[in-house]
């Protein structure tokens, strides 16, 4: 017995030696979220780099671990979380924050607290109706786990999906007064009458849970007519032929503060929320007619289309006030002023009685925001040696009009001061979807300003002015040319000289992942792109690489230019030296403060990049769907790096599910029990989270072996030591 527990002293021993002996080669980026000083007419913009808003969904939940809530927005556009901190008296965006949720949320998401321990779960849309994720924050460390997927419901004869149209935004709260979450969607077969599913754990368990059973398909009696129609105990007047049949939100509160919840319903395209009063019991709902007026009940809110309502003090006084945005994925009808669409109207009611005051602009006034897609440009436009930030968009509101500008903001030594919404006055040409791109386009030494554009026809070109004068200052938009090419409204475009013949060469990404290169066989008067390579570097059309954007810049400052992709996974990937056609592409990983972990970025489902020197610092600066802009900085290239394996959780949960993490590509685990057997392994690429679940091994501690080429390092893993 002494022999073999000697021999397990030095197995423990070996490992623990190897836990130093990591060093390897690899060239990386890695990046980091920067928020520099921006002002407007000079207000300082305190959440300039937040992203903008087009389509959010506003809840509260504790993410510091301070016990207070802070503030995420889900937006509906980008299927993005945006997180900001409560300080007391205000919010400060906080980029990190997206990363403590699940990834791939769509379409809705409600923080509610099912299991009645204190902490908002999640629950989200699936493809099959309710996902829900278990908050298991511990240690102010927040984490969760899935529990449903999809979430159940007793039908009339067996359980069934608890499932309704994905546009839609279901009502999660108690509504019959017995402490558990229950649910309130519209049926999905029509979409006109509400259905109630009562959560029963608490009379059959005696605790919180989620064992919903379905009361009834007419909740409240209450009948969908058309827009702004909600009719309760009456039939429609076409008698109960659906009228409407898009999306539905649904918001439950105590306006009256009586101990019954309300009911707040609103539709896609239409314009109003609609309130009814619950003048019912806790177990049988009543409700008197709807008023669209809602929530002054004086005047309607006339929001254009889909307002979504939700309840949560944002005012830090103890009331909770409504917040409005809208729902719409896209603005598709072009109506939307998405330069503002976050309201909020403040409840100034005494402590017995809600009372919600005018709206004002939430969070929104304080982004850079310029409406519906933002397309960055980094040059320098006054030509004061300084790069400037320019913007192209979709298109916004001017006069009621939907159109496309660029907007500039000025560098100076304290930051970025916006100097116009419409430089140049390209808004004059009543274009949408301007992407711009600076470049020598007629080789004369000086950039010119080349745009993508969707003319009044809804043909996409590309065009371009040339810069006549001194500077990027002014330029004569009665000057516009137009290039010869094949480009749709959907695809993303550089201009650059691949082949080093001294003229521009066209790239052009397509929406469905593919990459073409066009050479210019023309001259420097007369560009001519010619189809040189389709899928260049070997990206083909793939649908995890849809809406595929590109931008160029020298990030390693190895003077070759790299390529820049982003695409709907959110995630950033270099191609170095792009020119010599290097097809590895290079994630870029971003660190996470007051911690050693590095994480794949999450930009959304559409995005725009873009690179150069902005502010003294190399950046990448992305475009996001919902309007506004994030900036991550890198100091370039990184040289010599250690092999570095993360573990987490550990200790492991309950299911003994371990996720492992390399800094390098290639790299195997193998997982031993302290008596040096092999119990598992797995392969790691770089900075790629792979799971493994363990739960055939007995609890206690063990070793994970990681290799990469001849170097090697370990990580202690306790199984079964946690919640």
């Amino acid at each position: 017995m002494p022999e073999c527990r000697m021999i397990m002293v030095r197995i423990f021993l070996f490992f623990l030696i190897l836990l130093t002996l990591c060093q390897t080669l690899l060239a990386q980026v890695e990046l980091e979220f920067i928020q520099p000083s921006v002002t407007y007419n000079e207000t300082t913009l305190d959440l300039a780099f937040a992203g903008g808003i087009n389509s959010a969904q506003h809840q509260t939940i504790d993410l510091d671990g301070d016990e207070d809530l802070d503030l995420i927005l889900f937006d509906r556009s980008s299927d993005k979380i945006n997180g900001f901190e409560n300080t007391g008296d205000s919010y400060v965006y906080q980029p990190h924050f997206e990363f403590l949720f699940p990834e791939n949320i769509q379409h809705w998401l409600v923080l509610a607290d099912y299991d009645c321990d204190g902490k908002k779960d999640l629950f989200t849309y699936t493809g099959q109706g309710i996902r829900v994720f278990r908050n298991l924050e511990t240690e102010n460390i927040l984490s969760w786990q899935e529990i449903a997927n999809p979430l159940k419901t007793q039908g009339s004869s067996s359980l069934i999906n608890l499932f309704f149209n994905p546009t839609d935004i279901p009502s999660i709260a108690d509504l019959d007064g017995d402490g558990d979450l229950d649910i309130l969607v519209f049926d999905f077969a029509s979409s006109s009458q509400i259905e109630f599913h009562q959560n029963q754990s608490i009379e059959n368990t005696g605790s919180c849970g989620l064992d919903f059973f379905r009361v009834t398909r007419t909740y409240g009696d209450i009948l969908d007519c058309g827009c702004d129609s909600f009719l309760v105990n009456q039939p429609c007047a076409s008698s109960g032929r659906i009228l409407h049949a898009g999306g539905k939100a649904l918001l439950s509160l105590d306006y009256d503060r009586d101990g019954k919840m309300d009911l707040l319903l609103s539709q896609e395209a239409c314009e109003n929320l609609n309130y009814s009063n619950n003048i019912g019991t806790l177990t049988e709902a009543s409700f008197t007619p709807f008023d669209n007026r809602f929530p002054s009940l004086i005047t309607n809110i006339g929001f254009t289309s889909f307002p979504s309502a939700y309840f949560e003090d944002v005012t830090f006084d103890g009331k909770k006030d409504i917040l409005v945005s809208s729902n719409e994925r896209s603005n598709s009808a072009r109506d939307i002023d998405f330069k503002m669409s976050s309201f909020l109207f403040e409840n100034g009611g005494s402590p017995s009685e809600n009372q919600f005051e005018n709206s004002s602009v939430f969070l929104q006034n304080q982004m850079i925001d310029v409406g519906e897609f933002a397309y960055p440009a980094i040059v320098d436009v006054d030509g004061d040696g300084l790069n400037d930030l320019v913007i192209g968009n979709a298109g916004s509101l001017i006069d009621d009009e939907y159109s496309s500008t660029l907007t500039y903001y000025r560098a100076s030594a304290t930051g970025l001061e916006w100097q116009t919404d419409d430089l140049y006055g390209l808004s004059t040409l009543e274009y949408t979807e301007i992407k711009p791109q600076f470049i020598d386009l007629n080789n004369d030494q000086k950039l010119d300003l080349v745009f993508s554009l969707v003319n009044n026809t809804l043909e996409t070109q590309l065009s371009y002015i040339l810069n006549e004068g001194e500077s990027l200052t002014t330029l004569d938009p009665s000057r516009i040319r137009f290039l010869d090419t094949e480009i749709s409204r959907l695809d993303d475009y550089v201009l650059d000289d691949i082949d080093e013949d001294g003229l521009p060469d066209l790239l052009l990404g397509l929406s469905n992942g593919q990459l073409n290169y066009y050479r210019n066989a023309g001259s420097s008067a007369q560009s001519l792109f010619t189809l040189d390579t389709e899928s260049f570097l070997g990206l083909t059309a793939d649908n995890d690489r849809s809406n595929l954007s590109i931008a160029i810049g020298n990030l390693d400052g190895d003077a070759q230019m790299d390529l820049i992709t982003t695409d709907r996974t959110g995630k950033i990937k270099i191609y170095s030296d792009y020119h010599s056609g290097n097809n590895s592409a290079l994630e870029s990983l971003v660190n996470i403060p007051n911690s050693e972990v590095l994480v794949s970025t999450r930009l959304g489902r559409i995005s725009k990049p873009a690179s150069a020197e902005l502010l003294g610092r190399n950046v990448i600066v992305i475009g996001s769907i919902q309007g506004g802009v994030r900036l991550l900085a890198t100091n370039g290239a990184s040289g010599e790096t250690s092999l570095k394996l993360t573990a987490f959780p550990v200790p492991s949960s309950k299911d003994k599910i371990i996720s492992f993490q390399s800094n390098l590509s290639n790299t195997q685990v193998e997982i031993y029990s302290l008596a040096g057997s092999k119990v598992a392994e797995l392969n790691l690429a770089s900075y790629i989270t792979e799971s493994i679940d363990l739960s055939n091994l007995e609890d206690g501690l063990y070793l994970a072996k990681a290799s990469s080429g001849d170097q090697q390092c370990t990580v202690k893993i306790l199984l079964g030591g946690g919640n």
